[in-house]
């Protein structure tokens, strides 16, 4: 999922609409990848190599030690350098590594932006990680006693549908006006609110 500056545009003015009707703080959050996967670079070439190893020692028995030691490490260079590659590493990683990944990711970013805090407005965090096909939503404390997960996870399913449609504007402007349209009653816009963070979506490096 890739966002142009226009389209970065259109979804901040979505935001913005949306906290013009609440005295929720919304924050939206995109991940290309959650982590690196740098572990995976090293653990898939070194299987290789010892299957290569043993692949030798099954069917060509008589092959020397330093002929097997070099085809191993040969092995090895070309796995590491074939995962080298940033979408096949992402791929051979365990579905379930990847998704613990972008949990850990979302509340990361939580954390960092401050909304885990009681101090200033109530807190949502809407957090993509397009490589793991992940997306959440993020709230304090404050917005999960008054909102039911329910209506939180109809929103994702909505967001799902139209991002994989192709239809990013639509998908985070979707989601905007739907938070918008969950927090308005129970938390009507306040005198002397102020906008505390950017509008603007933050699309963040991997760990």
């Amino acid at each position: 999922m890739v966002i142009t500056e226009s389209e970065s545009a259109r979804i901040a003015a979505c935001v913005a609409a949306a906290e013009a009707r609440t005295s929720v703080e919304l924050k939206l959050v995109l991940a290309p990848v959650a982590s690196r996967y740098g572990a995976f670079a090293l653990i898939y070439p070194a299987l290789f190599a010892l299957l290569v190893g043993c692949g030798l020692a099954l069917g060509w028995a008589g092959t020397s030690a330093r002929a097997m030691v070099l085809l191993e490490t040969v092995g090895f260079v070309f796995a590491y350098a074939v995962l080298q590659i940033p979408s096949l590493r992402v791929a051979i990683v365990p579905r379930a590594v990847k998704r613990k990944a972008a949990i850990r990711l979302a509340r990361l970013q939580f954390a960092r932006l401050g909304l885990d805090t009681a101090a200033g407005r109530p807190a949502v965090l809407f957090f993509v990680a397009t490589a793991e096909r992940y997306v959440e939503i993020l709230v304090d404390a404050r917005v999960a006693a008054r909102v039911p997960q329910e209506r939180f996870d109809a929103m994702i399913a909505q967001f799902t549908t139209l991002a994989a449609e192709g239809r990013v504007v639509d998908a985070f402007g979707g989601v905007c006006a739907a938070i918008g349209d969950a927090l308005a009653e129970p938390f009507p816009p306040q005198a002397g609110d102020r906008n505390e963070r950017s509008d603007q979506i933050d699309v963040i490096e991997p760990l």
